[in-house]
């Protein structure tokens, strides 16, 4: 992504093999952009999809400020329907639906167990900068069967975001988390 044509200046570069999963998830500064699909070499080309969403960062921030926060040992329950899809995932087809976000605070290193039963394909993220996709800790979409989710990581102390979410599109509904957080 390049913020003068002309000068070719980046404001954001990702080299590599590009997969489908690859996504930019950047804050810019206000003004005009152009995005530049390029090959690594010469005659390596093919085709590609690229979907573009620009949101106010100002409605993610309340949104994250607004999550509610998990203890451990108990259950929250909730409905992400009629919802805002502000954010997604790397996995669960992106995770395009609707999501509710909770906060964690972990004083010490702990052992986080989240699990997410759903009446519809959820999904479940932590990311350690809510609005920040790269800050992704964990990802499930299915543990038993496609109404269940389940991450089991270790984390270290600080603030995570935990997003309750759905595989791909319309996917949403009431759902229950649990929240266990243990010595590593």
């Amino acid at each position: 992504m390049t913020r003068n044509c002309a000068q070719v200046a980046q404001a954001t570069c990702r080299p590599g093999a590009i997969s489908e999963a690859t996504a930019y998830d950047e804050t810019l500064a206000p003004g005009q952009y152009y995005v530049v699909v390029d090959s690594a070499a010469p005659r390596r080309f093919g085709r590609f999809r690229l979907q573009a969403r620009v949101e106010d960062p100002a409605a993610a921030e309340r949104a994250c400020r607004a999550a509610r926060p998990l203890v451990s040992g108990r259950t929250v329950s909730g409905n992400t329907s009629g919802g805002t899809d502000r954010f997604q995932a790397t996995c669960a087809g992106g995770a395009h639906n609707a999501e509710n976000l909770c906060r964690l605070v972990l004083a010490r290193q702990s052992r986080v167990r989240l699990s997410l039963t759903a009446q519809y394909d959820g999904a479940l993220y932590i990311r350690q900068q809510c609005t920040l996709q790269t800050s992704e800790r964990a990802c499930n979409d299915d543990s038993t069967d496609p109404q269940h989710s389940l991450i089991e990581t270790v984390l270290p102390a600080g603030q995570y975001t935990v997003f309750v979410d759905g595989f791909g599109q319309n996917n949403s509904g009431a759902y229950t988390l649990e929240t266990q957080i243990s010595a590593p």
